[in-house]
């Protein structure tokens, strides 16, 4: 898509959330300058709409954010972690991902609607072009060196939660990165279906209003417009992961369970104090 979505700050490679939150608001900006031809006007509205987004996301999604990392916090550290449990966590995370992007498609709309020009379009089509063209030099590598990245990559994400991982866990790891090892060249294929059909439907000269539901309905619900075949692969690859999730969490010793149970309530704290 256009614009990055995936705001959910989880990314945990950093010790300190708000380090990596600062960056935020500069790269939403970067996104935006290198996919759209901005003149003066168009730059001040972006920073603008960038900013009531920000503002937005701090009261309203972190503290919704800081409860679900809470509630996780309270499974992972309890007597009651099951497999149902940490289903309907996932669930809720779903949930979370929609209304951030419910809530966010308002703002990139209300930039876009000055951007349906045919000038304009070709500009973001040439953008969208180039950064396929980048996606795909990257799968160019050998599978083996991409899939030991991306093991790797998952993780530190859990270590940097729970500690140091036994053989057995970086296996189950390894299991899910070789599943999903082709989802990345599948995904590039519907993201270039996508970005047709929204550039195809911007080229109508839609109202805020309908870009903002475009924009919600390709994002989360792409199959409904174009590649329909593809919803049952998005479902299967929310099912592997919540597979790893529900591996991982319920192998971790009792001393990882201490360290991930702390490391989820420090930055649940630390969302809550952005949130103000």
């Amino acid at each position: 898509m256009l614009f990055i979505f995936a705001m959910l700050p989880l990314v945990v490679g950093c010790s300190r959330l708000s380090f990596i939150y600062g960056f935020a608001e500069g790269a939403l900006k970067d996104e935006a300058a290198y996919f759209l031809k901005l003149d003066d006007t168009d730059e001040r509205l972006v920073d603008r709409k960038i900013n009531e987004l920000m503002s937005w996301h701090n009261a309203e999604m972190l503290p919704r954010y800081a409860k679900f990392l809470n509630g996780l916090a309270g499974l992972v550290g309890g007597d009651k972690m099951h497999r149902a449990a940490i289903a309907d966590a996932i669930g809720n995370l779903r949930l979370l991902l929609e209304d951030l992007v419910l809530g966010a498609a308002p703002h990139f709309s209300d930039v876009l609607v000055n951007h349906t020009t045919p000038e304009n379009i070709r500009y973001i089509e040439k953008r969208m072009t180039d950064r396929l063209e980048e996606r795909r030099e990257e799968l160019s590598k050998p599978v083996e060196e991409r899939l030991q990245t991306r093991v790797e990559r998952i993780t530190d994400i859990f270590e940097h939660l729970a500690g140091n991982l036994d053989n057995d866990q970086v296996a189950r790891i390894h299991h899910y990165a070789a599943q999903t090892a082709d989802d990345n060249a599948r995904w590039l294929d519907t993201r270039e279906n996508r970005q047709r059909a929204f550039l195809n439907f911007l080229s109508s000269q839609p109202d805020r209003d309908g870009i903002a539901n475009f924009l919600y309905k390709i994002v989360l619900r792409g199959h409904e417009v174009v590649d329909p075949a593809y919803q049952s692969l998005s479902e299967l690859r929310w099912q592997l992961f919540e597979i790893l999730v529900t591996d991982i969490m319920m192998s971790l010793s009792a001393k990882q369970r201490q360290s991930m149970t702390g490391s989820l309530r420090n930055y649940a704290m630390e969302m809550l104090t952005l949130s103000k």
